[in-house]
């Protein structure tokens, strides 16, 4: 019968602190409850922190890459106007007559290529524009950003624990007792 009075009082002993709300235990594992949320909206922030930059990565790989176009156009057109007026030039020497014919047509020929390329790169910019304007991506983006500040702020809001070497502590203790009381009510079954 004396076991049966230690197993109750064992019994009672655990479930006082839990009723009463006053056990440092169940703090210490609502403290590890907190900290794992942090740590979990953490990560979450993280991630979508990451997916802000892909999107700002993407639209800075567009602005390059039209910013280069750009800069090419304009050399085109550039050489085309320093052709055109060779072109000008050669044109009024073979009226005088002291230029050739030939280098006319060449003159020519290196203008066609110059507009050539010129409409090329021109569709290439008209191309690239709208990559950089595609609203989709920018309210994806605007919908990232979003998420991470709303992220922060839940972050924000988790309480800021001390140390976890108190509560892995009391954890553990009570882990211990657990297992023991589990052990002494398997003996008492067992009888």
């Amino acid at each position: 019968m004396r076991q049966l009075d230690d197993v109750a009082s064992d019994l009672f002993s655990l479930q006082c602190p839990m009723i009463t709300g006053g056990s440092p235990t169940l703090v210490a594992y609502q403290r590890e409850d907190i900290r794992e949320r942090s740590a979990l909206q953490e990560e979450k922030v993280r991630a979508t922190m990451a997916e802000v930059r892909y999107f700002d990565g993407l639209v800075d790989e567009h602005m390059d890459a039209i910013e280069g176009t750009r800069a090419r156009l304009h050399a085109t057109r550039s050489t085309k106007q320093q052709m055109l007026s060779m072109l000008t030039a050669a044109e009024a020497a073979a009226a005088d007559g002291t230029g050739e014919a030939a280098a006319i047509t060449s003159l020519e020929l290196e203008l066609d290529e110059a507009e050539d390329r010129e409409a090329v790169l021109e569709a290439e910019f008209m191309r690239l524009w709208p990559l950089v304007l595609t609203p989709n991506k920018h309210r994806v983006r605007g919908v990232a950003k979003s998420r991470s500040e709303d992220g922060v702020k839940v972050l924000m809001a988790i309480l800021e624990l001390p140390g976890r070497s108190e509560g892995e502590h009391l954890i553990g203790d009570a882990e211990e007792r657990y297992d023991d009381r589990v052990l002494l009510l398997d003996k008492f079954l067992d009888m």
